[in-house]
């Protein structure tokens, strides 16, 4: 038979070695191994790379950072099956195994089995006799549930309940693998070791991984429960674990933490909140680019995403590029030149240097006949390429630049805070910095209206929530800084959500207008114009005026988190008949950042931040962690959106 051997490796390389050579010691059959080293050091990558020489059927796949368990064992999956298809049985898991001589025999043996079922457990036996499976045969009952979550909550409670658990033992502990010889329907394998089999590739094609580390046979069982699947133990397959009794001690506290921010998400999973609401396996839109990496994406029968039928069914009867737009944007512009009668200028637009913001600047001066004051926030960032092409604009209208210069001490503070919460919406200082900025010179001058370069035409899909958090929740920045910052944010404008949507809209009669949405805006044709009137330069992808944006949009997010932000950017512009689904895959298919500058990127982001790029590494191999891990104001939010849904003001939806 053909047979394949996943495993992850981190720094002990040894063990890899074992393994290796004792799956390939199985006789004949055909065989291939791929092994995933997550980010080890010199000498223990030194030690993997005599295995491909040693056997022409092991490949080494070596990651740039560590990716955890379930994340790394995908990256070796999808090489296995991508480069050699034919192996439909593999075995999947630690690198501590080692594997018995009839290995692959017993395998081929169960072939009725893994005709039924997706995923099979294999007797796993310790060197010291203790068989690890059956896990868990019936699902965790809820007291255990109870026990666990008391567990995590604090270090120190978990080292007395695992004291605890020695005296109570004998009423406690299951009695699961006890039955290590019956073969049998389970609800958990243990994760050391899985089978999957042509049943598991028929319906997946990688293993769920919502977590760095722990609970994978939850998640494994999750997966499979959602397709109507189960994993099936079967004793006659078996295999060695280096793990020891001695393991069985109180967890160092980073091995708890790392669990503990996992239970949250089994948590969440059991409780039917978040992003987690089902495993699956990969799936793309078949109308746009939007696919599984958003996590809270779902498909109608057709296979088409939430994103397109919200703007079918919401968005466009609701977008008036149109002469009805035209003329609801006049009665606006109307009453703006009427209330900056007698003023120096009549209202304010924000100004990034990127597309939106440069052509609306345009329209505001040449065809509205508007007199606004372009305001830019410099956060420290700004690349050379937005700074020329601000002045361009500016010089060539003949209007007014108010640049206001962020404290950056304080913004380099709470950036850095940011990165060291392992939260995804590292870019939210900046974005926070620049709304909050904008609002306070608007009110402290007595400015009534705002234009932003906001628009449906290229924003219509919105952001995963999960990824990019509302960058008005106060209470999430003022509880980041406060656990990770050292400087206090005396300078740095803060604004919270009550206080820019209710107190200045409402009782300062501060008004946002986004002009772009009245008038045909097509992306193209407006950097055409830009670039043969003012000589405007274009970015290589949307918000990259910005270095920091730059970074964590092409690199940081995709690279750390998974989320590529082009399939937001080229599904809008799909959905708006700005670019075709081809053109848009074939440009995914290429990587969001470039191979050959990103060393210098990363070490630039680093020494500009004040900290190493050891340490900016760190910060990269670290957890990941979500909003929800801090205070946060998320149903404040939700129930204000619903409110400016059912107004009508509300055009597209943030999951």
């Amino acid at each position: 038979m053909k047979i394949g051997y996943v495993c992850t490796n981190y720094n002990n390389s040894s063990f890899t070695q074992e393994a290796v050579r004792s799956f390939l010691n199985n006789g004949a059959h055909e065989y291939r191994v791929v092994i995933v080293d997550n980010h080890s050091d010199p000498e223990n990558v030194r030690l993997l790379e005599t295995l491909p020489r040693e056997f022409e059927s092991v490949e080494l796949i070596l990651n740039r950072e560590n990716k955890g368990y379930f994340r790394g064992l995908n990256d070796g999956i999808r090489h296995l099956r991508r480069h050699h298809p034919e192996f439909q049985h593999l075995a999947v898991g630690n690198n501590d195994l080692v594997f018995p001589a009839d290995f692959a025999d017993s395998v081929d043996r169960c072939e009725q089995v893994f005709s039924r079922y997706a995923v099979v457990s294999p007797d796993i036996v310790t060197l010291d006799g203790v068989h690890q499976n059956p896990h868990v045969i019936k699902k965790i009952g809820r007291s255990r549930e109870l026990i666990y979550d008391l567990y995590y909550l604090n270090y120190y409670l978990a080292m007395a309940l695992r004291r605890l658990s020695k005296w109570t033992q004998r009423f406690t502990s299951r009695s699961d693998t006890t039955q290590h010889r019956i073969a049998q329907e389970i609800n958990q394998g243990h994760g050391a070791c899985y089978l999957l089999g042509p049943e598991f590739f028929r319906h997946f094609e990688e293993l769920w991984a919502p977590s760095f580390l722990m609970h994978e046979e939850f998640f494994l069982n999750k997966q499979l429960a959602d397709k109507g699947l189960c994993i099936y133990y079967e004793p006659s397959i078996k295999v060695s674990h280096h793990w020891h009794a001695a393991i069985d001690k109180v967890p160092a506290k980073g091995i708890w933490r790392a669990a503990k921010d996992t239970h949250k998400i089994v948590r969440e999973i059991r409780s039917q909140r978040g992003p987690y609401l089902r495993a699956r396996g990969y799936q793309l839109c078949t109308n746009c680019v939007m696919d599984t990496t958003d996590p809270g994406i779902t498909f109608d029968d057709k296979g088409v995403c939430d994103h397109c039928n919200t703007f079918e069914e919401w968005t466009r009867p609701n977008w008036h590029p149109n002469e009805a737009g035209r003329e609801a944007l006049q009665k606006k512009i109307d009453e703006i030149k009427k209330t900056g009668t007698g003023k120096d200028f009549d209202c304010i637009i924000g100004m990034s240097g990127g597309v939106d913001s440069s052509y609306l600047t345009y329209i505001a001066k040449q065809q509205l006949g508007l007199r606004p004051l372009v305001f830019h926030v410099d956060g420290g960032w700004n690349s050379q390429i937005a700074v020329n092409n601000i002045e361009k604009l500016v010089d060539k209208l003949g209007l007014e630049l108010y640049t206001e210069v962020i404290d950056w001490n304080e913004m380099r503070d709470l950036q850095l805070a940011f990165f060291k919460s392992g939260v995804p919406h590292i870019d939210l200082p900046q974005d926070h910095a620049f709304f909050a900025t904008m609002y306070k010179f608007a009110e402290k001058h007595g400015v009534k209206y705002i234009l932003t370069g906001g628009n449906v035409s290229t924003e219509c899909v919105r952001n995963p929530l999960d990824f990019f958090y509302y960058g008005t929740d106060l209470w999430q920045i003022l509880d980041i800084h406060r656990k990770f910052g050292k400087v206090s944010l005396v300078n740095f404008p803060l604004s919270g959500i009550l206080r820019h949507k209710v107190y200045l809209r409402y009782f300062k009669r501060i008004q946002v207008v986004k002009p772009l949405d009245c008038i045909s805006y097509v992306k193209k044709d407006a950097e055409k114009l830009l670039i043969e009137q003012f000589g405007w330069q274009i970015y290589p992808q949307k918000h990259f005026e910005s270095r920091f944006t730059k970074f964590y949009e092409g690199y940081w997010l995709p690279r750390k988190f998974g989320f590529d932000t082009r399939r937001v950017h080229f599904s809008s512009l799909i959905l708006t008949g700005q670019m075709t689904r081809g053109v848009a895959l074939t440009e995914l298919s290429g990587s969001s950042f470039d191979e050959r500058s990103i060393a210098q990127d990363f070490e630039y982001v680093a020494t500009k931040l004040g900290i190493t790029v050891a340490e900016l590494q760190g910060y990269m191999d670290a957890p990941n962690k979500s909003f929800r891990d801090y205070r946060n104001q998320l149903r404040l939010f939700q129930m204000g959106a619903r409110v400016m849904q059912l107004m009508g003001l509300e055009r597209a939806i943030k999951r």
